[in-house]
């Protein structure tokens, strides 16, 4: 609330003159006053999902990369999971499109309701979340990516057309960054290739990329 009071001088005239002027400088202030008091909410707005709620990719790439290089001056740890919901086309196909945006939505505040606050969660694409774990090394990461991949296998969503209980399950994978990684982009790719293993290998599972103390050979892996 702004209360102001206009001293006037003169005649009549004058002072409707000057409440005039007074006027059009006021609803300038309040325009100025608006966008600030609004700012915060279109910037909410620009980077957060309009489904999930959770930040977008855009705002994913540009806190990724901040991390980043913050990991490679400092030589700080930072991990990547990212989640796909498995079988989610047939899960359209069988309980309808608004199912499936439930199903996501349920899935995203499992994994929002999961991490440290020192944590972020995003909607990469479609059905992928990605959380970035900063101060947080592969093996912590992994523990956090088993605990939202049961609680996912655990819950029972239900088909908005038939009222049906189903049950969900994400594949899951970590990676952690390198030394050898010159850019975020290696980062994405080893989390991206981790979660492609869980698919293969049959799903509902957590694997965590091969790196400097995890050998091709003996690759971390967990699931239902």
């Amino acid at each position: 609330v702004i209360k102001l009071q206009l001293d006037q001088s003169g005649g009549s005239r004058d002072g409707i003159a000057q409440l005039d002027e007074s006027e059009g400088k006021i609803k300038d202030l309040l325009k100025h006053i608006a966008l600030t008091i609004k700012t915060p909410s279109l910037y909410d707005r620009a980077v957060t999902d309009g489904l999930t709620h959770l930040f977008n990719k855009p705002h994913f790439t540009s806190r990724l990369s901040d991390h980043f290089s913050l990991a490679q001056r400092h030589h700080t740890p930072l991990s990547l999971i990212m989640l796909d919901i498995d079988n989610f086309k047939k899960i359209n196909d069988t309980h309808g499109h608004p199912t499936g945006d439930a199903v996501l939505m349920q899935v995203s505040h499992i994994v929002r309701s999961s991490v440290r606050q020192s944590d972020s969660t995003y909607r990469y694409g479609g059905e992928e979340l990605m959380v970035l774990t900063p101060e947080s090394d592969a093996a912590s990461a992994f523990v956090l990516a088993e605990r939202i991949r049961k609680r996912v296998e655990k819950k029972r969503f239900v088909s908005a057309e038939k009222g049906e209980k189903f049950p969900v399950t994400v594949s899951v994978g970590v990676a952690d960054y390198q030394p050898a990684m010159k850019t975020s982009a290696a980062l994405v790719e080893a989390v991206d290739q981790a979660m492609y293993n869980s698919k293969r290998t049959g799903k509902n599972r957590t694997t965590q990329a091969a790196s400097a103390t995890v050998s091709k050979q003996k690759v971390m892996q967990f699931g239902g």
